[in-house]
C-alpha cells in the first residue's frame, strides 16, 4: 500500500468513526496513542521502536499494521487504531530525527603478508572531531602493532554516534641468520676476506651493495656489505653490517737532512701513513726534538690501522753552533772613545756590532764615541761557519764632561752665592747667558765658570730664568759638544 492509499485509508477510517459516534452517540470510544521505546533521535545504523496503544487493527503512515513498528528513517510517524466496535482514532504525529553515523574501516600501510619484526600501522578514514578506541586501549586514529591479532576499533562522531571495525592480523617467522667472516675486516690492498650465511637452507639470498646470490662470497673491495635472505612467506632478514675497510700499504717519507743550530728546536715530519713510530721514541706524525752537537740519525716507522705492512725513511740532523756571545766595555765620557772587547768562545768567525748610536761593525773589537748623554745598550751577534749564531747584550751610560747646575743665589749669605762649573776633560769651552728676549747678558771662555749673577759690564742682574749656551771643544780635531739649558737666578 502506497503512502497515499494508506492517507485515505485513514482519512476514511476516521469519516466513519465520526458517522458512528454520531448514530450510536456514547458507542466510540478510542484513543489513539504512541510509545516511543527509546529516543526519538537516532543514528543512521539504528532504529527506534514505535508502539501503539492496544486494539484491534492498526494502520501506520509507513503502511506497516501491527501494534508497533521500528523506525530508521527521519520524519513524521502517525498511526490509526480501530477499537473492536469498529471505532478508530489517529494518534499524535511522533517525529523521529536520524544523525548520520561514521563508516568504521581498518586499513594497513602495508599488504600482507606480515613478518615478524615489522611494524604495521592500522589506521581508519576519519572526520574532524572524531574520537577512536582501539582493542589496544589506544584511543589515536592509528596505531602500530607488531604482533598476530584481532584488532578492532569504536569511531564515535560528534553526533554521539558511533560505528566498530576489526582487522585480523598475522605476522609469519622470518628467516634466522647468523652471516660470518674468515678474517679481519680490515686488510692491505690485494688482500680479501671471506663472508658466509652458516644457515641458509630454503633461503633465497641477495647481497648489497655486490648483488651476489649465493650464500657467501669474498670481498676485495672497500664498503658495507649485508645480506638478505628471505623464505617461502616471503619474510626477509637483513644481517648486521660487515664494514671492510681496505688499507692502502704505507709508504714512508720523512724531512730532507737538515742542519740545526744548538740549542735550537727542530721539528720533524713524516707523511705516507696514518701510524709513525720514530727512531728516538717519539710517536705521531710530527714531532719535536734538540740534538746534540754532531751528526744524528732519526729512523720513521709508517704503518697503517688494518695493514700488516710496514715502511720506513731515515732523516740525517747535523747540529751545530757551539758559540756563546760574550764582551766586555769600557765606557768613555761624553766625547770620548768608548773601547768594546769580545769575549766569545766557541768557532766564531763573524761578529755583527750594533753599538746603539748609529755605527755598526764587524770587527772583532770596535771602538766609537758617543756625543749624547744617555743610557746605551750594545748588541753583539757571533755566529759560526754554519751560520748558527748567539747574541749579547750589554747597557752602560756616558756622563757629560761639564755638570751644569739649573739655580744658583747670589744674595751674599754665604751659600750657592756663585753660579760654577769646570770642564773635567783637557780642551775649553765657551759659556754665553742669554735673558728671555735673546739678549747676551754674559759670556766667559776657557776650562771654567765662576758667574756671581753680574753682566761683563759689572751690572746686577734682575732674579729670573736665563738660558745659556754651552759649547765643549773636547779635543782637537774632534767636533765640538753642543749643551743647552735654563739657569734660574734667585735673589731674597
Amino acid at each position: 500500500m502506497n503512502k497515499i492509499s494508506s492517507s485515505l485509508f485513514v482519512l476514511l477510517s476516521a469519516f466513519f468513526c465520526l458517522i458512528q459516534q454520531i448514530v450510536f452517540a456514547g458507542g466510540c470510544d478510542v484513543n489513539a496513542t504512541i510509545t516511543v521505546n527509546g529516543s526519538t533521535t537516532i543514528c543512521s545504523n539504528d532504529s527506534v521502536e514505535l508502539i501503539a496503544n492496544s486494539g484491534v487493527s492498526y494502520l501506520w503512515t509507513n503502511g506497516a499494521t501491527t501494534q508497533s513498528i521500528w523506525v530508521n528513517q527521519p520524519g513524521p510517524n502517525r498511526v490509526n487504531v480501530t477499537d473492536s466496535n469498529g471505532c478508530s482514532d489517529n494518534s499524535n504525529v511522533v517525529f523521529i530525527n536520524v544523525i548520520p553515523a561514521p563508516t568504521a574501516t581498518i586499513l594497513s600501510d602495508q599488504l600482507p603478508p606480515y613478518c615478524m619484526g615489522d611494524t604495521v600501522t592500522l589506521f581508519t578514514l576519519s572526520l574532524p572531531f572524531d574520537d577512536f578506541e582501539w582493542s589496544t586501549g589506544e584511543t589515536g586514529p592509528t596505531i602500530q602493532i607488531t604482533q598476530s591479532g584481532l584488532y578492532g576499533v569504536n569511531v564515535t562522531n560528534f553526533g554521539g554516534c558511533s560505528d566498530t571495525a576489526q582487522f585480523p592480523a598475522a605476522f609469519l617467522p622470518a628467516p634466522f641468520l647468523n652471516v660470518s667472516a674468515d678474517g679481519p675486516l680490515a686488510f692491505c690492498e690485494g688482500q680479501d676476506v671471506g663472508l658466509s650465511v652458516s644457515f641458509g637452507f630454503g633461503l633465497d639470498f641477495l647481497w648489497a651493495p655486490n648483488g651476489e646470490t649465493s650464500s657467501s662470497i669474498n670481498v676485495s673491495e672497500q664498503g658495507t656489505y649485508t645480506v638478505t635472505a628471505t623464505n617461502f612467506f616471503g619474510c626477509s632478514s637483513t644481517s648486521q653490517d660487515f664494514v671492510v675497510d681496505v688499507v692502502p700499504i704505507p709508504t714512508a717519507f720523512a724531512e730532507h737532512d737538515t742542519l740545526l743550530c744548538f740549542p735550537d728546536t727542530i721539528a720533524l715530519s713524516a707523511t705516507g701513513g696514518t701510524t709513525y713510530a720514530w727512531s728516538d721514541g717519539s710517536t705521531g706524525e710530527n714531532i719535536s726534538i734538540v740534538p746534540d752537537f754532531g751528526d744524528t740519525q732519526y729512523i720513521v716507522t709508517v704503518s697503517n690501522s688494518g695493514c700488516s705492512i710496514t715502511a720506513k725513511d731515515t732523516v740525517f740532523v747535523h747540529v751545530g753552533g757551539d758559540v756563546v756571545a760574550n764582551f766586555s766595555v769600557i765606557p768613555g765620557l761624553l766625547g770620548e772613545q768608548t773601547a768594546f772587547t769580545d769575549l766569545s768562545t766557541g768557532s766564531v768567525v763573524n761578529w755583527n756590532w750594533d753599538l746603539n748610536n748609529g755605527q755598526f761593525s764587524s770587527v772583532q773589537n770596535p771602538t766609537t764615541v758617543y756625543l749624547e748623554e744617555d743610557s746605551f745598550t750594545v748588541t753583539l751577534i757571533v755566529a759560526d761557519q754554519f751560520g748558527c749564531s748567539d747574541t749579547a747584550q750589554q747597557s752602560f751610560a756616558i756622563e757629560q764632561v761639564v755638570t751644569v747646575p739649573n739655580v744658583f743665589t747670589p744674595n751674599g749669605d754665604g751659600f750657592n752665592d756663585s753660579f760654577y762649573i769646570s770642564n773635567k776633560g783637557d780642551g775649553g769651552f765657551l759659556f754665553t747667558v742669554t735673558n728671555r728676549w735673546g739678549q747676551v747678558v754674559y759670556e766667559t771662555e776657557g776650562q771654567e765658570v765662576n758667574w756671581s749673577g753680574l753682566t761683563n759690564g759689572g751690572v746686577e742682574l734682575q732674579p729670573g730664568t736665563y738660558f745659556y749656551v754651552l759649547t765643549l771643544d773636547l779635543k782637537a780635531g774632534e767636533e765640538p759638544v753642543v749643551q743647552k739649558g735654563f739657569i734660574t737666578l734667585i735673589k731674597g
